[in-house]
C-alpha cells in the first residue's frame, strides 16, 4: 500500500466489519470506515476501539450510492479495501418483502467499490464471501476445500447467490484491469460486537445461548442436538486472516477459507462455558422443538473448511481455541453490560 493511504473497510460498524477495523488499527493502518448509521458508529463500537480512535475515520455512507462511493477518493486517499458491508436475510419473509433492498445492497453494493477500487487505483480488494455458500455436505468429518463443487451446486436465496456472484465479479475485475482482489469465504464467526443490527438478523448459536445465560441470567437451558458441529471461528481470528487477505504479497489466490479449521460441538461449546470463572447454569438435553430453549433449527452441517491454503499462502494461524474464545467473548459481554452498553447500544 502507497505510504499514507487508509484501509477502505465498508460495514465497518458491522459485526465482522468493526474487528477488522480492530485488527487493523492495531497493526498501525490508518483506516476508514463506512456505516450507514446517520449518528455514526455509536457508543458499542466506540467502546471496542477504545484507545485507537486517532487510526480511524467514519464516513456515513450507503454503498448503492454510486456517486458518494466514487467521491470517496477526492478527500481519502485508499490503498486497500476490505469489503465486509452486507444485507443478511433471516428469514424467506424478510427476502420478499424487502428483495430489492438484499439485491442492490449486496451486489450493486459490491460493484460500486470494484469500480472505486479500479478508478482509484487501490492496490488490493478483499471480498468477504461466507462458508454459506458450500451449504451442506452431510459429512461432518471431511473437510471441505475451496475447490469444492458445492456452491455452484446448492445456489439458493439471495445471500448464497449474491455472495457467489460478488465473487465472480470480483475475480473477472482481477483479470479485467490492473487490480489485485481476492474473496474470502468466512465460516462460523462468533465473538465480540456480535448483535443484531439493521442489515443482519441472523445470530449464531454461540451469541444465543450467551443472550439466555447472560443478559437472560437462565439457571437452567434445555438443548437439542448437542452434536451439532461447526468450525465456530473467533472473531479476531477471522479478522486477521482478512488483514493477511489484505497484506500478503502477490500474487495470491482467488479464493480463500477462513476459518479455525476444526469443528467443535455445542456440547463442548456449553462446557466451555461453564469453565468461564463466575458463570453458572446448567443444560439438559432435550429431544424436539417445542421442549428446548435453544436451538430450533442449527442450520447447515458440514466439516470444517480446510484452511491449508491460508496458511501456507497468507500465513495465517488461528490463536484462539474455543475455550479461549469464549472466555474472551463472555469477559466482553460482561464487561459492556456493566458499563450500560448492553443489549441498548
Amino acid at each position: 500500500m502507497k505510504e499514507g493511504s487508509k484501509v477502505l473497510v465498508t460495514g465497518a460498524s458491522g459485526f465482522i466489519g468493526v474487528n477488522v477495523v480492530k485488527c487493523l488499527a492495531e497493526k498501525g493502518y490508518s483506516v476508514l470506515g463506512t456505516t450507514r448509521r446517520k449518528d455514526g458508529p455509536g457508543p458499542l463500537v466506540e467502546d471496542y476501539l477504545e484507545g485507537l480512535g486517532d487510526r480511524v475515520t467514519w464516513t456515513t455512507l450507503d454503498l448503492r450510492d454510486s456517486g458518494k462511493v466514487a467521491n470517496l477518493g477526492e478527500e481519502h486517499e485508499i490503498g486497500g479495501i476490505i469489503h465486509a458491508a452486507v444485507f443478511t436475510p433471516a428469514s424467506r419473509e424478510l427476502e420478499q418483502t424487502r428483495s430489492r433492498d438484499i439485491l442492490e445492497s449486496n451486489l450493486m453494493g459490491t460493484v460500486n467499490t470494484l469500480e472505486f477500487a479500479k478508478d482509484a487505483g487501490v492496490d488490493r480488494y478483499v471480498y468477504i464471501s461466507s462458508s454459506g455458500v458450500y451449504g451442506s455436505t452431510g459429512n461432518p468429518t471431511e473437510s471441505v476445500p475451496e475447490s469444492s463443487p458445492g456452491p455452484y451446486l446448492q445456489a439458493s436465496g439471495f445471500y448464497r447467490t449474491t455472495k457467489i456472484a460478488c465473487e465472480r465479479l470480483t475475480e473477472h475485475y482481477n483479470n479485467l484491469f490492473p487490480m489485485i482482489t481476492t474473496s474470502m469465504r468466512v465460516g462460523a464467526p462468533y465473538g465480540c460486537m456480535e448483535r443484531p443490527t439493521g442489515s443482519r438478523h441472523r445470530m449464531g448459536p454461540i451469541y444465543r445461548l450467551l443472550e439466555l445465560i447472560l443478559t437472560e441470567k437462565r439457571d437452567t437451558l434445555r438443548v437439542k442436538e448437542l452434536d451439532y458441529t461447526r468450525d465456530w471461528t473467533f472473531a479476531m481470528d477471522t479478522a486477521s486472516c482478512l488483514v493477511a487477505g489484505l497484506e500478503a504479497p502477490a500474487p495470491i489466490s482467488r479464493l480463500y477459507n477462513v476459518t479455525r479449521g476444526v469443528n467443535s460441538s455445542l456440547r463442548e461449546i456449553l462446557t466451555a462455558i461453564q469453565e468461564v470463572p463466575g458463570v453458572e447454569f446448567e443444560w439438559e438435553e432435550v429431544g424436539n422443538d417445542e421442549e428446548a430453549d435453544f436451538p430450533g433449527s442449527v442450520g447447515i452441517r458440514r466439516g470444517p473448511l480446510d484452511i491449508e491454503k491460508a496458511r501456507k499462502e497468507l500465513g495465517f494461524e488461528p490463536r484462539y481455541d474455543l475455550k479461549l474464545g469464549i472466555r474472551a467473548y463472555v469477559d466482553w459481554w460482561k464487561g459492556v453490560m456493566e458499563k450500560g452498553l448492553w443489549p441498548q447500544a
